[in-house]
């Protein structure tokens, strides 16, 4: 079982969280950052009867996950300047391998007398593959929609907006 469908797995079977969403993206053939093949980003909140808004209990919920592989990253829940910074756990796995074959063309006259010999050359390297698994939990449900509405890059939150979700309680 890969680490991602063990990591789903958990997830959906807490009784305390729910998965409001994933989003993926693939990078593969693209500029190469290790671990950045293949993203998934997990937004999760605490289950529908519950919200927390206090950082030592959503840091504490976060804690709670036994998924059975230690996180590379861990981003804590802070308050820091008037906001919320949100807590993630970051996974990594190797998914596969990649092959990339460069051809050059060189049209230069004196370059292609150089010790390249020859007007065309390949080159090919190769690489492992790597999913990177981004765990974001937010203080609710409501939260969490707003972030991947928002293309799922929000990691802090201000007070204000947090009292006033408070509010609606």
């Amino acid at each position: 079982m890969s680490v991602l469908s063990e990591i789903r797995r958990i997830l959906c079977e807490n009784q305390n969280v729910i998965l409001v969403d994933e989003k993926e993206q693939v990078n593969i053939g693209g500029e190469y950052r290790r671990g950045k093949d293949h993203i998934i980003d997990m937004f999760i909140a605490p289950n529908k009867s519950g919200t927390l808004y206090d950082p030592d209990s959503l840091q504490k919920l976060l804690n709670s996950f036994d998924f059975g592989y230690e996180a590379f990253q861990t981003n804590p829940f802070l308050i820091e300047d008037g906001r919320m910074e949100l807590g993630s756990l970051f996974f990594e796995e190797k998914v596969g391998k990649v092959s990339i074959t460069t051809q050059i063309t060189i049209f230069d006259e004196e370059l292609s007398k150089s010790s390249l010999s020859g007007n065309v050359k390949e080159k090919t390297t190769c690489r492992d593959m790597y999913r990177h698994i981004h765990v974001r939990l937010f203080p609710n449900i409501e939260i969490a929609q707003m972030a991947i509405f928002e293309g799922g890059f929000m990691s802090r939150i201000t007070l204000r907006e947090l009292e006033n979700y408070k509010k609606k309680k």
